[in-house]
């Protein structure tokens, strides 16, 4: 009935069943095609909704095949009647215990059970940009403690945590578990989207149609009315001057009024341009499927307006729209190793050649990462396929090095690193058990570095020199790629 929803329709179908009632009634010697004109008038106007609501229907399906693929991402791990499962979203409940993920947007209300350098981004909230520490309720007691207990302390709004997650707000970083308080129309997020429904505003070009229905609607009105009085006038007239005849005559006169009329109605009919909804309608389907071939989907014919009417398109991004996946195409380690990305599998001995320096890297790339592939941001999910790539179970390396609890400093945006400590490390020179690894800007960690490990598993001492060079002949070449280097 949306496709109906439309003042020209409406005129056109008023007029198209008078056209037809006045014409079957009066046209008696022409009864069996006095029905044509008003019937066109509806098969346009069929045409036209029916255009309308097939190509709606189309844009649905596709939308709701859309809305799956992506609501298919915003799985979660959760515990839930103390069994670990794994849910959507849209099926969160008060009670549950969801994993935090980095990158997440908090679908709920929650508070904190336990964290480790867990920060989010309530901007979307709050309108301020400052990264915002999270912790349990215990570690933020403590915080007010010493807080209260350290003479001369800047007290600013954002200098102790707090255990409140707020729906709508962004994890950026951190691990951790919370517990579900307030969902729906009742969290933080629902009750802002409650007071922004709004009625759909017509587009530019609706609004233009319907002013040229109104005008068309009233100019014939006038020319209908004129009309008829017209000729009301020259009925008058004319008979006037032979004299009336009310007795024997009343009939036909009666039915002299009557055509009248039926003229009047006619003129208004006529003055309705039936086939204009019809262009206008097939235009925006012939442009909605132009787009479609661009793997542009269009929910709404009226949004092909919309981006036809756009001069200039404004992107946060620094000039370039993606796909939002990334991939590992090349790895440095004294010279540029490229990785097929589409490949099923990659033998890691092509890329790094030496056993121990293989081993290190993988060790780096499993452990010293967060999340899992589809359940990650996309530079750690792209660094977790790498080593699916190379037939490693990143799983079963993070069991055997990072045994529970152990230390992570997570990736912030004033330190441009992560690093994490890894356990049980038996092959380490100096002896110890323990070993650090960092990742983050590549400029910043090379700062950070005094030796490298190159293809043969030497280890390469840095000088200022050789820094200047690889930051030029490395990372810059690989930054003109748009390449993101880690």
């Amino acid at each position: 009935m949306e496709a109906l929803d439309d003042l020209m329709l409406k005129i056109l179908i008023v007029c198209a069943i008078v056209s037809i009632i006045v014409n079957m009634v009066f046209e008696e010697g022409h009864r069996s095609t006095a029905w044509i004109e008003g019937g066109a008038i509806l098969l346009a106007v069929i045409v036209v909704s029916g255009v309308t609501a097939w190509n709606d229907y189309k844009k649905e399906e596709q939308f709701i095949k859309l809305n799956e693929f992506n609501e298919s991402k915003n799985n979660v791990g959760a515990i839930r009647k103390g069994v670990e499962t794994i849910i959507n979203f849209n099926d969160i409940k008060v009670g549950d215990i969801i994993q935090i993920k980095p990158g997440m947007n908090i679908p709920c209300d929650a508070i904190l059970l336990r964290g480790s350098g867990v920060v989010t981004d309530e901007s979307a909230m709050t309108g301020e940009s400052v990264e915002l520490k999270k912790g349990n309720l215990d570690l933020c007691l403590n915080k007010i403690e010493e807080f209260n207990e350290t003479e001369g302390a800047e007290k600013g709004p954002h200098e102790l945590p707090s255990p409140v997650l707020l729906s709508g707000t962004q994890i950026q970083t951190g691990e951790g578990w919370f517990l579900v308080t307030v969902v729906g129309k009742n969290s933080c997020v629902g009750k802002i989207m409650s007071k922004l429904n709004q009625e759909v505003e017509m587009t530019p070009l609706q609004e233009k149609l319907e002013q040229i229905a109104n005008d068309i609607g009233l100019l014939g009105t006038y020319a209908a009315a004129i009309t008829v009085i017209v000729l009301f006038i020259r009925f008058f007239i004319e008979q006037g001057a032979i004299g009336y005849n009310w007795e024997e005559n009343i009939g036909d006169y009666l039915e002299l009024w009557f055509r009248y009329l039926i003229v009047g109605v006619t003129i208004i009919v006529v003055a309705v341009p039936e086939g204009l909804p019809l262009a206008v309608i097939i235009s925006l389907a012939y442009s909605v499927r132009k787009m479609l071939a661009d793997k542009n989907f269009v929910k709404r014919l009226a949004a092909c307006e919309i981006m036809g009417g756009a001069n200039n398109i404004c992107s946060d991004k620094t000039g370039t729209l993606t796909k939002n996946v990334m991939t590992v195409t090349n790895v440095w380690n004294g010279k540029d190793n490229h990785l097929d990305v589409e490949a099923e599998h990659i033998d890691a001995s092509t890329v790094i050649t030496e056993e121990n320096a293989r081993e290190l890297f993988i060790q780096a790339c499993a452990c010293n990462s967060v999340g899992d592939i589809g359940n990650t941001n996309a530079t750690e999910e792209a660094i977790l396929k790498m080593i699916n790539q190379f037939g490693v179970d990143f799983h079963k390396t993070r069991d055997e090095f990072l045994p529970e609890p152990f230390t992570r400093f997570q990736f912030t945006s004033r330190r441009k690193k992560m690093s994490t400590l890894l356990q049980n490390i038996t092959d380490n020179e100096n002896g110890h058990n323990q070993r650090l690894h960092t990742k983050g800007a590549a400029e910043i960690v090379l700062k950070l570095c005094t030796h490298y490990i190159n293809e043969d598993g030497d280890k390469i001492e840095l000088t200022d020199e050789s820094k200047e060079d690889i930051i030029k002949n490395t990372i810059e070449k690989y930054a003109e790629r748009a390449l993101r280097t880690i």
